[in-house]
Order: structure tokens, then C-alpha cells, then sequence
């Protein structure tokens, strides 16, 4: 049975940022896929009627994953009932390769397309964006990693008044292949809720299409598909360091307070 490790945390305890305002987060780590292996990590927090998705792909950096996956749909199932995603562009923001002008992604209802099918269980996704298509480029507008290999390169036609990007892909992790995870690829998509519905704390599971080749595609979701694992959280170290050096430094307050005293 493959295995998904998912953190709630709640922020009373360790904040970052802004987020500090959403009740709850959800995060995913995870290795697996239908036709190939992809590693892929990921953050969700609502504020308001915002669902950010942080997603990073780490490639094969740490050993999990295909060196030339780029993921190019993410998928949430298992999202409460009474919580509605308005489909339209998603917003995208982060690093990209350099030289590209990577665009945005687009949400909408997932109906196998891609030529990869849901399995049996899940009828549908609650929430599916799909990066948006790029002449006849097979990776235009991905996510690919600071490590990645084998990517095809990037190129820019005219036609017409319109300028099509072909290949231009987002990238998340560090600067150069060092491995890791580093800086991750931002989406914020728009949601509403049904008349009654209780509020969302972005609790969900997750679901990556990545591809590795001109009509090569590989569906990772949580409980499916092979050997979805357990690695690391970048963040929740993150947190927890934060959250420890912030107890030292009260205990420093501490003791400087009792011996002025």
C-alpha cells in the first residue's frame, strides 16, 4: 500500500509569515507514479477564499524521482464538501529556468486528459490546474527542478501580433544542483463556499501529473500508484528550527531577567 505523509500543523505553536492567519496547512511529500517515478513536495494554506499551493520538484536531487520530470497538472481530492474552486487562471509566481517566460496555469475539471486516467475510486478531483499549453511544446509552463536533466530547450516563435513560448518552464529549488529543495513554485487559485459550508483549513490529498517526454505521462496521487513514500518536510524543519531557536531565545530572556533581579 502506498503511504502518504501529511502534517497539520496548527500555527499557534510555529508560524511563518503571513500564514500565520490560516488555521491549519497541509503538507506533502511524496515519490511514486503510474508509468514513472516523480518526487514531488508541496505546502497548502487558505487565507480567506485563497487556496497558495507551494510545489516544489526536487527532480532526482534526493534519489526519489525521474531526473527529466516536470510536473505539469496538480490535482487536490478528499477537499470538505460545500468548498467550490472557480475555475480560470491560476496565478503563478517563483523562479524560472534562465532565459524562460514561463505562463501561468490554468483550473479546471479534470477529465482524463493527458491520456492518464483516474483509477478506480476517485471519480473525480476536486480542484485540477493544468499548466497551460505552449505551441507543441510537451513541458511548456512546468515545474522543473534546479536538478533536472534531459529538459528540452526552451524557444520563441511569433505569429501573427501573438508570441508563443515554447518550453519555458517555472523552476523550483536552490540556486545550482545541490540538492534539496530550496525556493518552491507559488499557485494561488480562487475558491468559494456553498451556502453553509464550514470554513476550509486546507486539509485535502494530493494528486501530480508529470511528464517526461513528448505524450509520456506519469499520475501520482496519495494511496495510489507504487511506492508513495515518506521523506523530510522542507518546511516543517524550517518550522521546527524556528520554533526551537525562538525557545532558546526565550530562555536567554529568562535568565538575563534573574540575574538583573
Amino acid at each position: 500500500m502506498a503511504r502518504i505523509h501529511r502534517v497539520l500543523g496548527a500555527l499557534g505553536l510555529l508560524s511563518l509569515g503571513a500564514a500565520s492567519t490560516a488555521s491549519a496547512q497541509t503538507y506533502w511529500d511524496v515519490f511514486g507514479g503510474s508509468s514513472f517515478r516523480t518526487h514531488a513536495a508541496g505546502r497548502a494554506m487558505v487565507i480567506g477564499n485563497k487556496l497558495t499551493l507551494q510545489i516544489w520538484n526536487p527532480a532526482n536531487s534526493l534519489g526519489f524521482g525521474s531526473p527529466g520530470a516536470v510536473i505539469v497538472g496538480i490535482g487536490l481530492y478528499n477537499v470538505p464538501a460545500g468548498v467550490k474552486f472557480k475555475n480560470g487562471d491560476a496565478l503563478v509566481t517563483g523562479s524560472a529556468r534562465v532565459g524562460d517566460t514561463p505562463g501561468q496555469w490554468e483550473v479546471g475539471k479534470y477529465n482524463g486528459k493527458k491520456a492518464v486516467e483516474l483509477p478506480s475510486g476517485i471519480m473525480d478531483l476536486d480542484m485540477y490546474a493544468l499548466a497551460k499549453p505552449g505551441g507543441d511544446g510537451w513541458a511548456s509552463n512546468g515545474i522543473a527542478g534546479s536538478c533536472s536533466t534531459g529538459l528540452p530547450p526552451s524557444a520563441t516563435e511569433t505569429k501573427g501580433n501573438k508570441t508563443v513560448y515554447i518550453n519555458h518552464l517555472w523552476q523550483s529549488g536552490l540556486s545550482g544542483c545541490v540538492g534539496g529543495y530550496g525556493a518552491p513554485v507559488v499557485m494561488e487559485i480562487e475558491f468559494e463556499y456553498k451556502k453553509d459550508a464550514p470554513l476550509w483549513n486546507g486539509q485535502a490529498d494530493l494528486a501530480v501529473l508529470a511528464t517526461n517526454g513528448k505524450d509520456s505521462y506519469s499520475l501520482m496521487l496519495a494511496g495510489q500508484y507504487g511506492n508513495v513514500s515518506v521523506t523530510p518536510e522542507p518546511i516543517t524543519m524550517t518550522l521546527l528550527a524556528t520554533g526551537l531557536l525562538g525557545l532558546g531565545g526565550a530562555g536567554v530572556i529568562r535568565r538575563r531577567r534573574r540575574q538583573g533581579s
